[in-house]
Formats: structure tokens, C-alpha cells, sequence
């Protein structure tokens, strides 16, 4: 059972060398990654005003199409913005639950 910690490493080197080119050029937004043998990963920053923030949008196991890829960039970016609403849901909901129940 070797090679597990390669494949990390690889991946951790990938998502660093990824941030770093997020943060020096302000525009990266999205990347497609492939640490060999894993699948094929879509990154996407979720945060473009701050600090790259990098999620992880999909995983293919062979090459994406680029519609694929813009599918679930869009997903991504959406999903973040409705768990962001549904975040402010819930803690509004417990306030008002709170201040009801005393």
C-alpha cells in the first residue's frame, strides 16, 4: 500500500502551485487539474473579491468536455451563493425561534 502519499503530495503540490496563480493574477477564477491517477478535478474560486478560495466544483474520470467544465463552474459558483442565502435562513429562523421560545 505505497504510493498514497504521493498521490497527495502531488495533488497538495497542484492545489498550492494553483493558489498561487489565483492570487498573482486576480483572474484565475477556475482551473482543471489532474494529479495522475486521480480523476480529473474542476477548481473554482468561490471568492474572487478576497484571497483565492479555491472548491473543488467536480470530478471526472476522463478529460472533461470545456461545456462540462463551464457546467460546473456554474454550479459551483451558484450553489455557494444559495448556501450562503440558506445560511442566512437558518440563522434567522434560529433567532426568531430563540427570541419565540424565550
Amino acid at each position: 500500500e505505497g504510493g498514497g502519499d504521493e498521490e497527495d503530495a502531488a495533488l497538495e503540490a497542484a492545489m498550492t502551485h494553483a493558489h498561487e496563480i489565483g492570487v498573482h493574477q486576480g483572474v484565475t477564477r477556475a482551473m482543471v487539474i489532474r494529479a495522475y491517477p486521480k480523476p480529473w478535478h474542476v477548481f473554482v474560486d468561490t471568492s474572487p473579491d478576497t484571497d483565492a478560495d479555491f472548491e473543488v466544483a467536480a470530478t471526472f474520470d476522463s478529460e472533461p468536455a470545456q461545456e462540462d467544465v463551464n457546467y460546473a463552474i456554474v454550479e459551483c459558483l451558484e450553489g455557494s451563493e444559495k448556501e450562503d442565502e440558506i445560511v442566512a435562513r437558518e440563522m434567522q429562523a434560529a433567532l426568531e425561534a430563540g427570541a419565540a421560545g424565550g
